[in-house]
C-alpha cells in the first residue's frame, strides 16, 4: 500500500505578544518536499512518529509531505497558513493514488481569521483523496475538536499523557488503525462529548491518573478502538475551546454497523466523571511569595518551581523576571533559573567570555507581563556557541548561542531562542548540575516533570503575572463558548446537558 504523511502543527495562543509567520516555522522546523527536503522530513518523522519505519517494516510505500512545526505563539496570518496548505495539497496530489493518509496536527492552531485550522487541513485532504481513503490524525491532547474535523477525518486520536511522553506509541496506534481501515477489517466511528471546562490537567497525579487508567481499560474491549481525553488549550480564544472525550469504536462490532450508541455512552459517562473531578485535577499556581517561601525552607533535597504562566510551550515569551527577582531579594543560594529568553544578554555574555563580569538587564523585554528587566552585575559562568536541547520524543532543538550567568548567587540560563524546559539538558549543557542545587525555577507548565520528577524532593507550581494567566477571568475572551467552568458557576446547562 502507498501511505502519505504530513505534519502541520502550531499551538496558537490568542493572548501571546509574539508574532507567528513562515519565518517562525523556518527557525524551528519547516521541511518542504517541493524544495527537495523530503529526506530530512523523513528523518524527523522517523524520530518522532515512526511512520516511515513502520512502512518499511510492513512493506508499504511511504511518501512524505510537508513538515511544519514551531513554538507556540500568536495566531499566524492567513496567507502564511494558505502557503502551507498549498504545499500540502501539491505534495498529496502528486502522490495520488494513496491507500491511507496520516497527519500529525496539534489541534489548537488558528490564524487571525480562521479558528479551525485543523478542520481546514483535514477538509482539504479529504476533498483530494475522496470519501473512501482512510484519513487518520494524531493530535496533542491540548486540542480543540471541531465539527469539521469530525466530519472529514476517519480517526482522530490524541496523546494520552501530560507530560506528552507517548507520541510515538500513539503514532503506532494510529498507523495500525489506518492500516486496518484500508484493509477493511475495521470500520471506525467516532463519538465526541465536549466537557465545558478550562485548565491544565497533569496525568501523573490522581485523580487524572485514575481517569486515564479507566480509559485504557475501556480500550481492552474489542469493539473500542480508542479513547482520547481531550484537555483543551485554555489560551486559544475560539468557539471550540474546552475539554472533552473522544471515543472511536468499530462500527462493525458490538452495537452493529452504523449504530454509535456504544461510543456515545462511553463518551457521556467519561465526560461526566472528567467534569466531576475538575477542581481536584486542575493545576493551581502559588503566588510568587508563596512559592519562594516554600523553596527557602529546607526540604532535604531539590525544590523545583514551575513558572507556569511564562511557559514558551504555551506561547509565552519565557522572559519574565518575577521569580528571578524574588530569589535574589530572598538571598537564595545554590539556586538556578532556566531558561530566560534574552538574545541581547546572551550576546553580551559571549562577547565578555567565561569568568568576565558584565552589566546586564536580564529579561523583561517582550511583554508588559514580563516584569522589569533585572539590572545586575553578573559573572559569566559558561557559554555555548550552539545550544542543542532535547524536546518531546527526543527531538533536538537548535537554539543558537546560550549562556549561564551568576547573579548574586543565583545561576541563570539565558537562551537566544525560546524553548520550554523539558529535561535537565538546559542546565547541564551550561555546566549547572541540577542535582547539586537546592532550588530550581523552570519555565514550563508540566512537561518538565518527565525530566525532574526523579531528582526533585518537592515540586510546586507558581503563577506570577504572565501571558498564560491561570486566572482565566482576567483573559479578554471574545469567542469562547459560555457557560464554561471556572468562568461560570456550576450547575449550568450547556449544549442541552446539565453539568453539576
Amino acid at each position: 500500500m502507498k501511505v502519505f504523511s504530513a505534519a502541520i502543527a502550531h499551538e496558537s495562543n490568542s493572548f501571546s505578544p509574539l508574532k507567528t509567520d513562515l519565518q517562525s516555522f523556518s527557525k524551528d522546523l519547516l521541511l518542504l518536499p517541493s524544495r527537495g527536503q523530503q529526506a530530512e522530513a523523513q528523518e524527523v518523522i522517523n524520530r518522532e512518529l515512526s511512520f516511515a519505519d513502520l512502512c518499511a517494516d510492513r512493506g508499504h510505500q511511504y511518501v512524505q509531505g510537508p513538515v511544519a512545526m514551531c513554538e507556540p505563539s500568536a495566531p499566524m496570518a492567513n496567507e502564511d497558513f494558505e502557503f502551507l496548505l498549498r504545499e500540502l495539497e501539491m505534495s498529496l496530489t502528486a502522490a495520488l493514488p494513496v491507500d491511507f493518509v496520516l497527519l500529525f496536527l496539534h489541534g489548537a492552531q488558528m490564524t487571525t481569521t480562521n479558528f479551525d485550522c485543523e478542520g481546514e487541513i483535514v477538509g482539504r485532504v479529504r476533498r483530494i483523496v475522496g470519501p473512501a481513503v482512510p484519513l487518520c490524525v494524531e493530535l496533542d491532547l491540548h486540542a480543540s475538536i471541531t465539527p469539521a474535523m469530525l466530519e472529514a477525518a476517519s480517526v482522530l486520536l490524541a496523546c494520552k499523557e501530560y507530560p506528552h511522553t507517548d507520541f510515538g506509541l500513539r503514532a503506532v496506534e494510529l498507523f495500525d488503525l489506518a492500516e486496518q481501515s484500508a484493509l477493511g477489517t475495521i470500520s471506525p466511528q467516532m463519538s465526541w462529548q465536549p466537557v465545558p471546562m478550562l485548565g491544565l490537567f497533569g496525568t501523573r497525579q490522581a485523580p487524572m491518573r485514575r481517569l486515564l487508567d479507566r480509559s485504557r481499560q475501556l480500550e481492552q474491549r474489542p469493539e473500542v478502538l480508542n479513547v482520547s481525553l481531550i484537555h483543551g488549550f485554555p489560551w486559544g480564544d475560539s468557539p471550540y475551546t474546552g475539554a472533552g472525550v473522544l471515543v472511536t469504536v468499530d462500527a462493525g462490532r458490538g452495537d452493529g454497523p452504523g449504530d454509535n450508541g456504544l461510543g456515545s455512552n462511553i463518551a457521556t459517562d467519561l465526560a461526566a466523571e472528567f467534569f466531576s473531578c475538575r477542581a481536584e485535577i486542575a493545576t493551581v499556581g502559588l503566588s510568587v511569595d508563596e512559592a519562594i517561601g516554600h523553596a527557602m525552607r529546607d526540604h532535604g533535597g531539590l525544590t523545583v518551581i514551575a513558572d507556569v504562566t511564562d511557559n514558551s510551550g504555551g506561547g509565552a515569551p519565557s522572559d519574565s523576571t518575577h521569580l528571578l527577582s524574588a530569589l535574589i531579594k530572598a538571598g537564595a543560594k545554590n539556586a538556578a533559573v532556566g531558561m530566560i529568553w534574552d538574545p541581547q544578554s546572551v550576546l553580551r555574555a559571549l562577547e565578555a567570555g567565561v569568568g568576565a563580569t558584565v552589566r546586564l538587564e536580564v529579561g523583561g523585554k517582550a511583554s508588559p507581563f514580563s516584569g522589569p528587566p533585572v539590572a545586575c552585575v553578573a559573572t559569566v559562568t559558561c557559554v555555548q556557541e550552539s545550544l542543542h536541547l532535547r524536546g518531546l520524543g527526543g527531538m533536538m532543538h537548535r537554539l543558537g548561542p546560550g549562556a549561564a550567568i551568576d547573579v548574586a548567587g543565583v545561576k541563570v540560563v539565558l537562551s537566544s531562542e525560546r524553548l520550554q524546559v523539558y529535561t535537565t539538558d538546559c542546565f547541564t549543557a551550561l555546566d549547572i548540575d541540577p542535582t547539586q542545587c537546592a532550588k530550581l525555577v523552570v519555565k514550563s507548565a508540566e512537561h518538565f516533570r518527565a525530566g525532574f520528577d526523579d531528582i526533585a524532593t518537592s515540586i510546586v507550581y507558581c503563577a506570577p503575572p504572565g501571558v498564560m494567566s491561570m486566572d482565566f477571568s482576567t483573559l479578554p475572551y471574545r469567542r469562547l463558548q459560555r457557560p464554561i467552568w471556572p468562568l461560570d458557576s456550576v450547575p449550568f446547562t450547556r449544549d442541552g446537558k446539565e453539568w453539576t
